[in-house]
């Protein structure tokens, strides 16, 4: 259209030789028509956004925007587009962090940054949400709009504004409506399958398989007390009598008299990124394996102090998901390790055993001796690739494992 408006201008100019600059006023007048349109007839809408709780780094997820006619003609032909709040990179993180893939771009790519600025870009913002189309819309009515995406990153993303387009009676351009909505999500860390036939390390005489525990915890334990049903309660332990007086769910307590309770210590000291988030990877699967067993998985997080997240019910496990995903993305000041076994243990002497994450970034590091505790254990290093390339794939002390960070599924996979 503005094209032809130009070519018609141009062609048009004598107007004594040439009948074109009258396609020129007709295409000027239609221009003028439809900005003036795009100002004075904008959609009546209203917008929510309907987020889950939470959700998971890596897998996909749909969520809905409501749009609602409060006008009084329906609404066709809109388009949405929300908007996650953009966290641009630091000039450092530009510096020392590498697009995955960046070693095969072009001298000139590798040289500008223009992709690795990009995909920083999208990272720290955390989602990248396509626009979708609208159905129409009728008076006084509303529809819900589902929008599909996968979580980049774990933590906290803002969405600030859900922008509406919409066309121009000619259908030459579009306007844009921006509607503040203001919302956030928590983004829990990935968590990768572990084979069931992991076990936690433990006491002699104390057997920490999950499968000789899976049994409905307290089934030969003494019976306490009754409360409500909570989600993931065997259907073995309602109190049917209850239920039918009280109209909703009530299920037996007992008193597990043969509690188990391990410990997963994540030590988030480090400045590279990668080995930080994929030691937070390896926490969040361990504490979630085998969720509905009755192992009692505790978290301790050491940063720069001590937090201690109980882990005895569904409530604790989402509770320390929660903390992990929100855990800072740069590690800070952190304890040193020969610090950890003062200031666990006494969580330690009341565990039967426990897993101890760690990272390091060079194979001078690797080679230092983990913490020792006084209970079974065993450690996880998180590793970048050796000089030569190649990661092992466990050290020769048996109780510590070596686990490359690009390589952490495979590994617990393995486990």
């Amino acid at each position: 259209m503005f094209a032809g408006m130009l070519v018609a201008g141009a062609l048009g100019i004598d107007t004594d030789r040439s009948l074109v600059y009258q396609f020129f006023a007709l295409l000027l007048v239609i221009v003028v028509a439809s900005r003036l349109a795009l100002r004075f007839y904008q959609p009546q809408v209203r917008v929510s956004r309907e987020l889950p709780e939470y959700v998971t780094s890596g897998q996909p997820f749909s969520y809905r925007i409501r749009i609602t006619n409060t006008g009084d003609r329906p609404e066709t032909d809109l388009e949405i587009q929300d908007n996650p709040q953009i966290r641009v990179p630091g000039l450092v993180e530009f510096q020392t962090r590498r697009e995955p893939g960046e070693a095969s771009r072009n001298l000139w790519d590798r040289y500008i940054g223009y992709h690795r600025y990009m995909w920083l870009r999208r990272e720290k913002t955390g989602l990248d949400v396509a626009p979708a189309d609208v159905p129409d819309v009728p008076v006084r009515s509303s529809i819900a709009v589902e929008l599909n995406t996968t979580p980049l990153r774990r933590g906290l993303v803002t969405f600030e504004s859900v922008s509406v387009r919409y066309p121009d009676p000619f259908r030459i351009r579009q306007g844009i409506q921006i509607h503040d909505h203001p919302q956030q999500l928590m983004i829990l860390p990935a968590r990768y399958t572990i084979p069931s036939s992991f076990r936690f390390p433990a006491r002699p005489g104390r057997d920490s398989g999950v499968r000789q525990g899976n049994r409905t915890s307290g089934e030969s334990a003494e019976f306490t007390t009754l409360r409500d049903y909570q989600e993931g309660d065997s259907i073995r332990r309602i109190h049917w009598l209850s239920t039918a007086r009280r109209g909703s769910p009530v299920v037996k307590e007992f008193a597990d008299q043969q509690r188990q309770r391990f410990l997963v210590i994540l030590h988030t000291a480090g400045p590279v990124t990668e080995l930080r988030e994929a030691a937070i990877s390896v926490a969040a699967s361990l504490l979630a394996y085998e969720s509905d067993s009755p192992l009692h998985r505790d978290l301790i997080c050491i940063t720069d102090q001590m937090t201690h997240i109980d882990g005895t019910d569904r409530q604790g496990l989402a509770a320390q998901l929660r903390f992990l995903g929100a855990l800072p993305a740069n590690a800070g000041h952190c304890l040193q390790e020969s610090e950890i076994g003062a200031v666990t243990a006494q969580a330690v002497s009341e565990a039967d055993g426990l897993i101890y994450i760690r990272s390091h970034a060079s194979e001078a590091e690797t080679t230092r001796k983990p913490v020792r505790f006084a209970i079974p254990h065993r450690t996880f290093t998180i590793t970048l690739e050796f000089s030569d390339g190649q990661s092992p794939n466990e050290s020769s002390n048996g109780d510590e494992l070596l686990i490359p960070f690009d390589r952490v599924q495979e590994r617990l996979a393995k486990l």
